[in-house]
């Protein structure tokens, strides 16, 4: 059912779009899923990415770039991991190379940071497991793709094998945070819900409220994270402030 509507959609952009990037794109999407990894590569390498192309078409070609990767890697057999590895690390580093890292390339991020949680049992396996979690964390806590449930419970299964942050860092993995901040009704208390690049968002029962990370008074303030502020009425919004830590009881 999938195959036939992807070649559908396939000559659809086709007769549209002809030798166009898009069709190129979806001709890579098609020769992925039918296991032909090489086609595919051949057309994404066919692909040129210039300096001013959108965010939006960046994002999906390093996606499916990232993706193919990891399904070249997924068919190592474990006396192979190394193999598997070296895919997984390249289709992080593609990943990391865009400017702005939207929601359908981070859920690609986390496809490859759960086949790394499968490689565990290798020193540099979990090294970048661990770095990389700790890195795109605010990226990833967001994101409702199910493979962020399989990985927080790897990660948890194996709690003993990880560092402590992680393993604090996997816990909040698929929880609803927006949800539990709207429990708080006390006007200066609230959850970080959101965090992006040098800004974010924190909630309570009241609504949300824009702070800059500069107004953060401790280190390394991450989503889940229970806080006290201050805020101010703007007229684009709540700002808040003066952000302080509340240890949870």
């Amino acid at each position: 059912m999938i195959m036939k509507v992807l070649i559908k959609k396939f000559w659809k952009l086709k007769k549209n779009y002809p030798d166009s990037k898009e069709i190129l794109l979806e001709k890579a999407r098609v020769l992925i899923f039918l296991v032909r990894y090489e086609e595919a590569e051949m057309a994404l390498k066919s692909i040129d990415i210039t300096s001013d192309e959108k965010d939006r078409f960046k994002n999906q070609y390093i996606s499916r770039y990232a993706d193919l990767y990891i399904r070249k890697g997924s068919q190592f057999k474990r006396r192979d991991y190394k193999k598997r590895l070296e895919l997984l690390e390249k289709a992080i580093e593609l990943i990391e190379d865009l400017e702005t890292i939207d929601g359908g390339t981070a859920s690609i991020l986390i496809k490859a940071l759960n086949d790394l949680s499968f490689l565990s049992f290798d020193l540099d396996a979990k090294q970048l497991l661990e770095k990389k979690i700790q890195q795109h964390f605010s990226l990833i806590v967001n994101n409702t793709n199910n493979v962020v449930k399989k990985l927080k419970t790897a990660i948890l299964e194996h709690s003993e094998s990880y560092s402590v942050d992680v393993v604090d860092l996997a816990k909040r993995l698929g929880v609803n945070y927006d949800a539990l901040a709207q429990e708080i009704t006390e006007d200066t208390e609230g959850i970080i819900v959101t965090i992006k690049y040098d800004s974010g968002f924190v909630k309570n029962s009241n609504g949300s409220f824009y702070f800059s990370l500069d107004e953060v008074n401790f280190l390394n303030p991450i989503v889940g994270d229970r806080v006290s502020f201050e805020y101010e009425e703007t007229p684009r919004g709540k700002n808040a402030k003066n952000l302080n830590f509340i240890v949870e009881k």
